[in-house]
């Protein structure tokens, strides 16, 4: 299953995570501050970072059209690291959304969208969790759900051009062709390219 990107030093651990928060930064013009701000403080930080870029390798440590390792050894790693992060901070919206990530890892969509939405209960704003649910929620082929969660993540972060189009794709799928293109226009106006007039794109999974 493609939703979302996932032995080193903390140090290293760190360093990856800032990187891929550099990248989506400059590669889908998303501000950075709001995950920064919600990562979790205290003796788990280091457990969670390590966690998350073990679940989140660079594109090139991945599979074609994978997004999360699934290399057992890492995604077991990473299961004690998480577990030990929401022992200390079991209030913490971030630990909740590598939870998720970690379940997804696992095969367990189920179980992920539980648990992302125990984290959007404590972080209502945490975009990047909205963003996860919108995924799962168009894997299930819940696209009313999918929309709700794509729009809210529009909502807090104006300038993702990749919620503007998973936005649109799932508009297409609900028949909304002129709400799709408004989308679609959307996400081009953020990228800086131009608008073309013409009919919707074929849908496909959402980024």
């Amino acid at each position: 299953m493609s939703i979302d990107r996932p032995t080193v030093l903390e140090e290293l651990g760190a360093w990856l995570l800032l990187t891929l928060l550099v990248v989506a930064a400059v590669v889908y013009g998303v501000s950075t501050t709001g995950l920064l701000d919600r990562a979790p403080s205290g003796p788990g930080d280091a457990d969670l970072t390590l966690a998350r870029a073990l679940l989140v390798p660079p594109p090139s440590a991945l599979k074609p059209g994978h997004q999360l390792t699934d290399d057992p050894a890492e995604i077991l790693r990473a299961r004690a690291l998480i577990q030990r992060a929401l022992e200390r901070s079991p209030r913490s919206a971030a630990v909740h959304h590598a939870m998720a990530l970690l379940q997804l890892a696992e095969g367990n969509p189920g179980a992920a969208e539980v648990s992302v939405r125990r984290g959007l209960e404590l972080d209502p704003e945490a975009f990047e969790s909205h963003m996860l649910l919108g995924n799962l929620r168009y894997r299930a082929q819940d696209f009313e759900g999918a929309e709700a969660a794509f729009r809210r993540v529009t909502e807090l972060q104006p300038r993702n051009f990749l919620a503007w189009h998973n936005l649109g794709q799932t508009l297409h799928l609900l028949g909304r062709t002129e709400e799709s293109l408004d989308a679609y226009r959307r996400k081009l106006e953020v990228r800086g390219e131009p608008t073309p007039v013409g009919p919707s794109p074929r849908a496909a999974p959402p980024g």
